[in-house]
């Protein structure tokens, strides 16, 4: 079944108002026209809909039924992410609100990808905000992955840790390092939030390995092999859940 997320204002008691570039989207690009019927996603609800009348430029869609979209469940994970190449960025965005990260944290390091201007971050952030949104229909989760503008590493440290309420975990190649599974074992209770930091393709300085340290993130390792900035998310979100249980 096709779903849409849509904006509050278009929800009415019984009825839903496509309109503007909703309208465009549901009507113009996906086809979807009178007595067609799909899911619209707003406030951890999903409506089931049916559209009953269209005009030129608005649709309205009767509501037929409606069910609670149950929210993420904790311990919420979130990404801190090393500003990579925007399209390895592109796609672990994508990836990220498919697995149920709360939020994708992005910093910049010493072996950050570039440095790019803040005209080049605006146009890039209303690309990644059209990804998730396509992401979140694709999944059916109830809210909106939330994407932070890019700070320094030694703010986003400095904001968030070190703190009861998290758990920080730094996706690290070093030797001596213990694996994902040792550090996992030997943690505990769990907290409310588990952090994740993955480095950019050029990884970490001993400079930014030396800060994080300070701010008792624990390093810990995947295995011999090097993986991809979005195959290194994907494989330690998808093992936390595994072993939180949220699977």
């Amino acid at each position: 079944m096709r779903r849409y997320w849509i904006p509050e204002s278009c929800l009415g008691p019984e009825h839903v108002v496509l309109k503007g570039d909703l309208f465009h989207h549901i009507c113009v690009v996906c086809r979807q026209g009178l007595g067609d019927r799909f899911e619209v996603i707003c406030q951890q609800k999903a409506f089931f809909v049916e559209i009953e009348s269209v005009a030129k430029k608005t649709a309205v869609a009767v509501i037929l039924e409606t069910r609670e979209i149950p929210p993420l469940p904790k311990p919420h994970i979130h990404l801190a992410l090393s500003l990579p190449k925007f399209a390895t960025l592109d796609r672990t965005i994508e990836k990220m609100v498919e697995l149920g990260v709360a939020t994708v944290h992005l910093f910049s390091s010493d072996y950050s990808f570039k440095k790019p201007r803040p005209s080049d971050l605006e146009k890039k952030h209303s690309r990644w905000q059209k990804i998730i949104q396509g992401a979140t229909q694709q999944t059916g989760r109830g809210e909106i992955m939330e994407l932070t503008e890019i700070q320094p590493l030694s703010v986003l440290l400095e904001e968030n840790f070190p703190s009861a309420e998290r758990l920080g975990l730094l996706a690290y190649e070093g030797q001596g390092v213990e694996s994902l599974d040792q550090v996992l074992k030997n943690k505990g209770d769990w907290p409310s939030e588990i952090w994740i930091f993955v480095g950019s393709e050029g990884g970490f300085s001993q400079k930014d390995l030396e800060l994080i340290s300070n701010y008792k993130v624990l390093p810990m390792t995947l295995g011999d092999q090097v993986l991809r900035v979005e195959t290194a998310c994907v494989t330690i979100v998808s093992i936390l859940k595994y072993v939180i249980g949220h699977y």
